[in-house]
């Protein structure tokens, strides 16, 4: 090497850790390496970052902005994201190209007035640090939707290759089955096999919903004119579907099994799907629940609880209950959504109503933390639902204390609840129990003083309005008028169902509780809590 070299800088391509590493044992340490990342659009580089020869990268930075360069993350409703929340990178700066030639749609798209500057938007995923390097993580057109949770496959492919014998990865939810599955390919070093255990090793790196339902190795991958590897090209795999037993035993048995089986495969979008394969790995939510017992009542003229394909997941296993002799529906406020596992349970109150939100969330936890969510009364078999906080919470704390008899407690709740675990605590505390946690996410604060002092601030909302790119203040606007006309529907449904001495059907027990828990938490004024609590938002 030229004793001359004091600098080399990178860019164009995503770099690796381990060659970053390789490169620190090989060349002399007066050589500088520099990571550059930047788009033609915004004049080639803006950021760039410095590596560290004594530092380890698991993941490679692409630095800090450039001189007169700006960066920020934003959301895809036009939100900037707090520090190491996952957006698209918006470039501004004297360096932003004015658009592109002949393509004033495309200039419109991509080039945007945002906050009172003139910004690129990059079309790229990125994360920033604590100390203000962003991480590069995707692309917005790579995210896939598998089994109800929004997965980046950039962060797959980083997990894959840590391995020693992964070259290369390329993770895509492929279309060919339904629903939607997450497949990788890796290219091995040497052309040697998968390991027998690489799935094993896997899950110590990735929670179950990032774990791929297919790994194929291919000797070579298949690229564009310009060297890029095309995805599209990629080989499709051979995929298993649902728990991979026989044909013949995923056929129904019986007319109940049928009937199901119909009604599933017609709202999962899944024509392979057989009596033994599990509603949430077909991508089942909380949506399609509702939608599902909606039919469910029409066809068997019973009336069901929502929480009955939580509780029985399959076709054969709810068919079974469904035709036992003397089967009456139960209800529960508490639904174990992961009861198994050695650490304390966690215990998170219903966003909306419903504990389904939850399942996603618990996808993320640990092996060995149960979980369990609360959900309103009201939801099922035309309960009555609550109208005071206090009560709510006191049946929601002997739900839990029938799971743990003594604390310490861990509580938590998204939105609204976050007000209905707050009072938990309280109930708690005074009845001498320990409460080690008690989380907000992403909950208001009622009767907060500055919300009260001064009225709206009208000033603000619209300066923060107009500082959002057009599409999204229009998108925004749409979505606002959508779900005014849908409350309002639903509150006449609602009075003109009770007016008849009819049963609600789940959708309008869903939007009548719905709307009981946001009054709650409108009127509910909590008492000084002295414990401490974390908020995340």
């Amino acid at each position: 090497m030229v004793l001359s070299l004091r600098a080399v800088i990178i860019g164009g391509e995503r770099a690796e850790g381990r060659l970053i590493d390789l490169w620190h044992r090989l060349v002399p340490a007066h050589v500088q390496l520099f990571n550059t990342y930047g788009q033609t659009e915004c004049t080639a580089v803006t950021t760039r970052y410095l590596f560290d020869p004594k530092t380890t990268y698991e993941v490679v930075p692409i630095g800090r902005a450039v001189e007169n360069v700006k960066l920020l993350v934003v959301d895809e409703k036009g939100n900037i994201v707090p520090q190491g929340a996952v957006g698209e990178l918006y470039v501004g700066g004297p360096g932003v190209g004015r658009g592109y030639l002949n393509r004033d749609d495309l200039t419109a798209q991509k080039f945007v007035n945002f906050q009172g500057g003139r910004y690129y938007r990059t079309g790229d995923l990125v994360r920033e640090e604590g100390d203000g390097v962003i991480i590069y993580v995707g692309r917005v057109d790579a995210q896939v939707k598998i089994r109800g949770v929004r997965i980046e496959p950039g962060e797959v492919e980083a997990a894959l290759l840590k391995h020693p014998l992964i070259n290369l990865a390329v993770v895509i939810g492929h279309p060919l089955d339904a629903p939607r599955k997450l497949v990788a390919y890796v290219q091995l070093a040497d052309g040697q096999p998968l390991p027998a255990d690489f799935r094993t090793w896997l899950r110590t790196l990735l929670p179950e919903a990032l774990l791929p339902s297919a790994i194929i190795p291919l000797d070579k991958f298949p690229l564009t004119p310009n060297g890029k590897i095309d995805r599209k090209a990629l080989p499709d795999p051979i995929l298993e579907t649902g728990s991979g037993s026989d044909s013949e035993e995923e056929e129904p048995r019986t007319a109940m099994e049928a009937n199901l089986l119909s009604v599933w495969r017609k709202f999962l979008k899944s024509p392979s799907m057989g009596i033994h394969d599990n509603f949430f790995d077909f991508g089942g939510d909380s949506l399609l629940i509702v939608q599902i017992i909606t039919e469910l009542e029409s066809t068997l003229k019973k009336t069901l609880p929502l929480s009955l394909i939580f509780n029985y997941p399959t076709v054969a296993k709810l068919a079974e209950v469904l035709q036992e002799k003397g089967w009456t529906p139960k209800t529960s406020t508490l639904v174990p959504v992961k009861p198994n596992g050695s650490r304390p349970p966690l215990f998170c109150v219903h966003a909306d109503g419903g504990a389904f939100f939850y399942l996603d969330f618990a996808k993320y936890l640990d092996d060995e933390q149960p979980f369990y969510g609360l959900q309103s009364k009201g939801l099922d078999l035309n309960d009555e639902p609550f109208t005071r906080i206090t009560d709510a919470a006191a049946c929601y704390v002997g739900a839990i204390r029938s799971v743990q008899p003594q604390g310490p407690y861990h509580i938590g709740g998204f939105s609204v609840s976050g007000i209905f675990a707050n009072e938990m605590a309280q109930q708690l505390v005074r009845d001498g129990q320990e409460v080690a946690m008690l989380a907000f996410l992403d909950a208001p604060a009622p009767h907060y003083p500055v919300y009260l002092s001064g009225g709206p601030d009208y000033t603000g909302r619209i300066k923060r309005l107009f500082s959002k790119p057009l599409v999204t203040m229009i998108r925004s606007g749409i979505q606002k008028m959508s779900v005014r006309y849908r409350k309002a529907s639903s509150k006449v449904l609602i009075k003109l169902y009770q007016k008849m001495g009819r049963p609600l059907p789940p959708e309008l027990r869903a939007e009548r509780v719905r709307s009981l828990n946001q009054g709650m938490g409108d009127r509910y004024k909590p008492a000084p809590y002295d414990l401490g609590a974390f908020h995340l938002s």
